[in-house]
């Protein structure tokens, strides 16, 4: 196993170095000059010069880019162009309000969804199966916006149950949590009930029965386990998906996190924040789809990685 991890973190390497480099040409050749893009059509030359020269954008695009990678392997991120703060600083301010959110959702789908997908396949074409794969149907076809709009409406505005914005109690915290680990849970309420249905027929679970095990011994200690390997595959491929959905949700409901920050910065044209808050992200994605595999090996003993 530890030579698995060790080989990954090589791997890691040229994954971060192409991101880096999306990412610097993304934001360089996009949209032409970016000093214009900073200070507008409207701006004088006068000025345009002097932002190139003080940001180093007159230099070659090679250049530019090895020296911003260099800044970045000694944890130099720069600065905001708005407010002038280390870009490193603003994504550890924010950055535990994303994780927050991310990590409450992500608990929330896994126990609603594998809760649901058991329950539709030990009770396969019954009511309850029809409700969840109805809710399921739901959770996937939603868009976030929408749905966090409607929560808002009925939860926040007409009941005045929950506060519709910020950060700082759990009420502030339920409704942009649920929203966003809407479509997980749904898929992942999918994906069990299927697993659990094709891991039940299977003759050691036939044979467990057999022996007069209890169902409840049969489903969560033999089938369930096997079962949870391609549900612990799409956890870890659906982690992009939930801080790109975190953008959106910390948007509509003024959540301070990095998805917000970074919607402020491509309004504002804030380049060096979105690279980091982009860098930082891929960063994160990458280190969970390492923990996604490590816990293969613990679901299924059967998996041998060296």
């Amino acid at each position: 196993m530890l030579t698995f991890i060790i080989r990954r973190f090589f791997t890691m390497i040229p994954i971060l170095i192409g991101v880096t480099l999306i990412t610097f040409s993304i934001m360089h050749l996009s949209e032409g000059d970016p000093a214009r893009i900073m200070l507008g059509l409207m701006a004088s030359e006068e000025a345009i010069a002097h932002i190139r020269q003080v940001h180093g954008l007159d230099l070659p695009l090679h250049i530019q880019y090895f020296r911003w990678l260099g800044r970045i392997i000694t944890g130099d991120f720069g600065r905001s162009i708005q407010s002038r703060r280390p870009v490193i600083e603003m994504i550890r301010d924010r950055l535990p309000a994303t994780l927050e959110l991310t990590v409450t959702a992500m608990i929330i789908a896994l126990l609603v969804g594998i809760t649901a997908g058991i329950i539709s396949a030990v009770k396969q074409y019954s009511w309850l199966d029809y409700s969840s794969m109805t809710f399921a149907l739901f959770g996937v076809s939603m868009p976030p916006f929408w749905l966090g709009l409607m929560m808002m409406l009925i939860f926040g505005v007409r009941l005045g149950w929950l506060p519709i914005s910020g950060r700082g109690d759990l009420n502030q915290l339920v409704m942009p949590a649920i929203v966003l680990s809407t479509a997980q849970m749904a898929i992942i309420a999918r994906l069990v009930r299927s697993s659990m249905l094709e891991v039940i027929r299977q003759d050691y679970i036939l044979t467990a029965r057999s022996k007069g095990l209890a169902e409840r011994i049969v489903i969560y200690k033999h089938a369930l386990k096997n079962a949870m390997i391609p549900v612990v595959t799409m956890v870890a491929l659906q982690l992009p998906f939930l801080f790109g959905g975190a953008v959106i949700t910390e948007t509509i409901f003024s959540w301070p996190g990095m998805g917000r920050m970074l919607v402020g910065s491509l309004f504002e044209r804030d380049f060096p924040v979105i690279q980091g808050t982009v860098l930082i992200i891929a960063i994160i994605v990458m280190f969970a789809n390492l923990l996604a595999d490590i816990v293969y090996a613990i679901v299924d003993p059967r998996i041998r990685f060296d």
